[in-house]
């Protein structure tokens, strides 16, 4: 396959880095890829290189806050909040939940596989760690994913709310989601 590395555009100010892999012999089908580094996903052997190797188009994407697409500022708040925690407050705070720009995100990387004529077949959506919340949430809202493959997820939501200690999970929350 060819790696290309690519930045899509879909709203004002609005970014994507993204990494597509485009197979000599296509299946037909795409895969939307989120769950770390974009410009990591295609190491030899990981799940992306792989499905690229058997004829789908991957799309890698660095969703929201993540990857290339996390934000260079520094603060002096940095010594109680982390970048992600802090993109995770602020979003909360304005009505912009770091979930929902991260589902925009996905959403878009669909569109432009659909534009340019990648997934005639259809189109799978691959999430790992926090990256499966979000891939499961943007297939639950977009039915051009017809497809899921989810790895090392947060169990439930509840599950999240009841456990008395918790890392990292203030990339899934959402206003009323219980």
């Amino acid at each position: 396959y060819t790696l290309e590395r690519l930045v899509y555009r879909y709203a004002e100010g609005r970014f994507v880095p993204a990494a597509m892999a485009i197979p000599e012999r296509s299946n037909g089908k795409a895969v939307v890829w989120t769950g770390g580094p974009a410009s990591r996903a295609f190491s030899e052997g990981s799940d992306p290189d792989r499905l690229a190797g058997l004829g789908y188009t991957v799309l890698a994407i660095d969703a929201f806050g993540r990857g290339e697409a996390a934000p260079e500022w520094r603060a002096y708040s940095e010594a109680w909040f982390g970048r992600a925690e802090k993109l995770a407050w602020l979003g909360l705070m304005v009505g912009r939940p770091l979930m929902g720009l991260r589902l925009e995100d996905i959403s878009a990387g669909v569109d432009l596989l659909e534009k340019e004529g990648r997934a005639p077949k259809g189109i799978v959506g691959f999430g790992k760690g926090v990256g499966a919340v979000e891939m499961l949430h943007a297939a639950f809202l977009d039915p051009r994913v017809t497809a899921l493959a989810l790895e090392d997820m947060l169990l439930s939501y509840h599950a999240f709310a009841t456990a008395p200690i918790h890392r990292q999970l203030f990339d899934v929350v959402l206003p009323r989601v219980l």
